[in-house]
């Protein structure tokens, strides 16, 4: 089946109005968010999008009912394919549909993440951070109200703090993340760091202090390594500490 999926699916997309038993249906729309990543990581993202919407199609609106876990993914898949597509209008008409839909905060996180990836792409980066601080907020993870040069030197002290007496084979042989909040956090905060380099660098050392304590405190993720190297980055152009630079771009590869 894995391999004639696309082949599969092209006949079941003519017949799809034949097919009434909602089981049937069920075990399609998987089938269909199956193949749209299969699509989407050889970059076919076009017919990664023909297959994600014929899996929304196939599950209806009940499908946030009866199947929500697949109706969710399918649509959070198919944001992602259309930005990737560059339909930019659509990207906020399916997030928009997702965050009234969700259940809860987290499940809005990976669509509001596509957003902020789409809002950086199309110049909107100012309002991508400020949405960005919202999502942040909603989580736990707030910045301080002023950014001032003392409250700046308080979370380069915390970070030196937590990294004071680690080793580097410490540092990598910390224990997972695997809080669901703060992974959601790191996701918004690596989508921020590069808009805040671009359009609000008073802002760019704050959100890389956040990723390191966030990593430091509550284990290591995918996105630790984006975490090291912004680090390394504000040591080596804020702080002039090249060795903590190089130590962390380093530990980041």
């Amino acid at each position: 089946l894995d391999r004639y999926i696309f082949v599969v699916l092209s006949q079941i997309n003519i017949g799809k109005r034949l097919i009434t038993r909602e089981k049937e249906r069920y075990g399609l729309a998987s089938l269909c968010l199956h193949a749209g990543k299969k699509a989407a990581l050889s970059s076919a993202f076009h017919i990664a999008l023909v297959y994600l919407n014929l899996g929304i199609e196939l599950l209806g609106d009940r499908g946030w009912q009866d199947q929500y876990d697949l109706t969710l993914a399918l649509h959070n898949a198919s944001a992602e394919m259309e930005m990737s597509k560059g339909n930019f209008e659509e990207v906020d008409r399916r997030v928009k549909d997702i965050v009234d839909r969700a259940r809860t905060n987290l499940d809005r996180i990976q669509a509001q993440s596509t957003l902020l990836y789409s809002m950086g792409m199309i110049d909107r980066q100012q309002e991508a951070i400020d949405f960005g601080l919202v999502i942040l907020a909603s989580l736990g993870e707030r910045f301080p109200k002023k950014l001032t040069k003392a409250n700046l030197s308080a979370q380069a002290k915390t970070v030196r703090r937590l990294v004071s007496g680690k080793s580097n084979e410490q540092l990598l042989r910390m224990r997972d993340m695997v809080d669901p909040a703060k992974l959601a956090s790191m996701r918004v905060l690596d989508v921020m760091f590069l808009n805040t380099l671009l359009v609000r660098p008073v802002l760019m050392p704050f959100v890389s202090y956040k990723m390191m304590k966030l990593t430091l405190v509550h284990g290591l993720s995918i996105l630790s390594p984006t975490a090291f190297a912004c680090y390394g980055l504000v040591c080596g152009t804020g702080l002039r500490d090249v060795e903590m630079a190089v130590r962390f771009g380093e530990l980041a590869l």
